[in-house]
């Protein structure tokens, strides 16, 4: 979720964390050069005991699924990561939330691909 340097890295907390993602880039801008941004794109693998269906067969490890949202904005942007919710925040902007649901993590990763290109 963003680019964060964690202590409890690779696994990120749900302790109440608030992540804020605001960009700076040189002033000057290169023609047919990606510029520096932020792509807040949360994924997570549940496991079998997570699932409401518990029938497994996603194609993931675990049998329960995989899902990923992804909030597009261009204006500085609040991620709040608790233990059952996570919540964004936009200080204005357009609000264009994506919702990929997989069923499976690489599946939910190429929709994302197909947004954002890979």
């Amino acid at each position: 979720l963003g680019e964060a340097t964690l202590p409890e890295a690779p696994f990120f907390p749900r302790n109440g964390l608030t992540l804020g993602l605001w960009n700076s880039d040189t002033p000057s801008i290169n023609v047919a050069t990606n510029l520096y941004g932020s792509h807040p794109v949360w994924f997570e693998q549940l496991t079998r005991a997570d699932s409401d269906s518990g029938s497994g067969g996603s194609g993931d490890a675990g049998g329960g699924g995989a899902h990923g949202v992804f909030l597009r904005n261009s204006v500085p942007v609040d991620v709040d990561v608790r233990a059952e919710t996570l919540s964004y925040r936009a200080t204005g902007g357009t609000f264009e939330l994506y919702f990929f649901a997989g069923p499976s993590l690489q599946q939910a990763v190429q929709q994302y691909h197909g947004v954002v290109g890979r």
